[in-house]
């Protein structure tokens, strides 16, 4: 009984933050209810659809409960926060990207497709804005943090485990995608004239997996810096660290996303740079960045081995280079020329949120087949479309202000703040967590700006919206607490 007193005592002083948590442990599942679809030549299509997803119950739940509190609780000085929060461009661009969506209603040819749409993104810029508000409150980051390392261990024994079984592994209470060799429309690859399924984990598709690894990976190697567990030093506890990265390493690869391997290049290359370059960072102690520096030059020769030995493992295999590149940019071809023509004829305001599949053929020189509605293989491309040139700038500009903010208050690039602005922080240890910090989340979002140029599930699939604005409130939450200063 005292234990859930206990509990219940801890759900009272912060039940946002115990919803959110139900709301990580969900997110990465596909459990919904499709209240409606519109059929595409008689059948079922995932873009054309209204769904309630679990994740999305608890994450409104979330949202209802933090601004609740903030209402009710005069401890948070609501005016003040309301302008803190009113000095970030990027917090305002997002909501006016939000109401752009919601005015393309007016001229989409679905119009309940595109509410749902717009309803979609605004939900997900509330998100942004809660974990921006959270972006400095440790507990709860190191919590997060905690989940996505085990959720990516978790999907990755899952996605290995059917890609050696080539088949699902019989998760289905949990929603697990229906996938085989026998099966059309699953995402396969060919060795030696024989086809094997990609690891899918729990996800729709194995390239959100991937996406999904790349985040994981990198919070994994990172998290003994980023919560300073050094002391957890032990021989056997190292040896855990480095096989769940391992195993997720493996998974990756499994999943042939080749957006997400690159993706996870460029955010080894990034940190590599911001972190290690002393040049790049005059206010932190050389110590730190040799201890820093050698743990991701460490993590650079990790990844380049599993390359060679991928590399390798491919040519002994004799893998098909027409299924694992020339078969995939030929599909993408011709998204990419229906993105051309709806642009070319709805270049200011574009077709309305949520429009490009239904109206792909109308803009498509050749007869569709089912299996090709899909959007444009480009976020950048696939908003251009949906919401004209001035979604698509709106969108750019966030994601700049985004950036900007990151940058403004990063010591090495603010030679107009001093060393006694940022010694606020307490420790010079701290310093080194809030850089260190911002370097993870902005190199997890370079990672994903990435993969968006080859894909489009950051936009439009529920787990991939969730992991792009989960790291953008984190990235621009991170100046919160300099700007209050």
């Amino acid at each position: 009984m005292t234990i859930l007193s206990k509990a219940w005592n801890n759900f009272k002083a912060q039940p946002d933050a115990w919803l959110f948590y139900s709301f990580l442990l969900t997110f990465t599942l596909s459990i919904r209810k499709v209240f409606f679809f519109y059929p595409i030549s008689g059948n079922f299509n995932e873009y054309t659809g209204i769904y309630l997803y679990l994740s999305d119950i608890f994450l409104i739940l979330t949202i209802l409960v933090w601004i609740f509190t903030i209402l009710r609780n005069k401890k948070l000085k609501l005016s003040s926060y309301i302008q803190s929060f009113s000095r970030r461009d990027s917090y305002i661009l997002v909501l006016v990207l939000a109401a752009w969506a919601f005015m393309s209603i007016s001229w989409s040819g679905n119009t309940n497709l595109a509410l749902f749409k717009a309803l979609k993104l605004a939900e997900f810029s509330l998100l942004f804005l809660y974990m921006a508000y959270n972006a400095l409150n440790k507990p709860i980051i190191r919590s997060i943090v905690g989940f996505i390392v085990i959720l990516g261990f978790i999907q990755a024994i899952i996605g290995i485990s059917q890609a050696v079984l080539q088949h699902s592994v019989g998760l289905f209470w949990l929603k697990e995608s229906l996938i085989s060799v026998n099966i059309d429309g699953v995402a396969k690859i060919v060795f030696f004239g024989h086809k094997f399924i990609r690891a899918y984990g729990l996800f729709q598709h194995p390239n959100i997996l991937g996406g999904f690894l790349l985040m994981s990976i990198v919070l994994t190697f990172t998290y003994r810096k980023m919560f300073h567990m050094e002391h957890f030093n032990v021989s056997w506890g190292k040896a855990l660290a480095y096989f769940i990265l391992f195993i997720q390493v493996i998974a990756l690869f499994l999943t042939f996303s080749k957006s997400a391997i690159m993706g996870l290049f460029f955010v080894i290359c990034y940190m590599a740079y911001t972190i290690f370059h002393p040049s790049r960072n005059k206010n932190v102690s050389r110590e730190t960045f040799l201890s820093y520096g050698a743990s991701v030059k460490h993590f650079y020769k990790y990844i380049i081995t599993s390359v060679v030995f991928l590399g390798l493992f491919l040519s002994v295999l004799g893998f098909n280079i027409n299924s694992l590149l020339l078969k995939s940019f030929n599909e993408r071809l011709l998204f990419l020329n229906v993105s051309r023509e709806t642009i070319v004829g709805n270049p200011i305001v574009g077709l309305g949120m949520g429009q490009f599949v239904v109206e792909m053929q109308k803009y498509s020189p050749v007869f569709l087949a089912n299996w090709q509605y899909q959007p444009v293989h480009n976020v950048f491309l696939l908003i251009w479309s949906e919401l004209g040139i001035i979604g698509l700038v709106l969108f750019i500009l966030f994601l700049w202000k985004v950036f900007r903010v990151n940058e403004m208050f990063h010591p090495s690039r603010n030679e107009n703040v001093s060393r006694e602005t940022f010694s606020s922080y307490g420790t010079s240890v701290e310093q080194s967590r809030v850089l260190w910090d911002r370097t993870i989340f902005t190199g997890i979002l370079l990672g994903f700006i990435i993969i968006m140029l080859f894909d489009h599930y950051f936009w439009d699939i529920q787990q991939g919206q969730i992991m792009l604005w989960m790291i953008l409130g984190l990235v621009a939450g991170a100046s919160i607490k300099n700007n209050n200063k």
